[in-house]
């Protein structure tokens, strides 16, 4: 190798470097701006919550679709493009690998993966317990504001089927 090669490959690790610590820097102060306290969070979406109950139904409904309508539209165009993007590097890859451009050790996949459906198991089993406790309250969390909130819960299902379907 010549002196010329081994200068642009230094030249080109330092850049990568640089360009890594900065893209870091860059998103540290853009998380330290982004903290929400959560206890604020919960007495706003407690407000919210109080204030769509003492509405009149229509209200509630109009206020659940259009909250359903938005979220639904953004679901439909960010799964498209994920699914665009997933679909395109699956075939790049499956291009490369008839290619003879990379190598893969499907043996290794395996061992990997069941490595990691394990590490799953485990973080799931001791988030919810072993008599799903954690589980059940979150359902019956649920369950019990879609009963105390029964038009909004409505209006929000039906826009977000609207917005999902056209």
């Amino acid at each position: 190798m010549s002196d010329r090669e081994s200068l642009v490959g230094t030249i080109q690790e330092g850049l990568v470097r640089h360009l890594d610590e900065e893209l870091v820097r860059e998103g540290d102060a853009v998380l330290s701006t982004v903290q929400v306290d959560r206890r604020a969070a919960e007495r706003a979406w407690k407000k919210v919550a109080v204030i769509l109950m003492r509405t009149s139904p229509v209200k509630q409904f109009g206020i659940g679709f259009g909250i359903g309508w938005m979220s639904g539209y953004l679901f439909r165009k960010v799964s498209r493009t994920a699914a665009f993007f997933v679909g395109c590097t699956f075939l790049a890859a499956q291009g490369a690998y008839a290619l003879g451009l990379i190598n893969v050790d499907w043996m290794e996949i395996k061992r990997a993966a069941r490595q990691n459906m394990k590490k799953v198991e485990n973080r799931f089993s001791h988030m919810v317990g072993t008599d799903g406790t954690t589980t059940r309250s979150f359902v019956e969390k649920t369950v019990d504001f879609c009963n105390r909130n029964m038009y909004a819960t409505s209006g929000f299902i039906s826009g977000a089927v609207v917005a999902i379907t056209f």
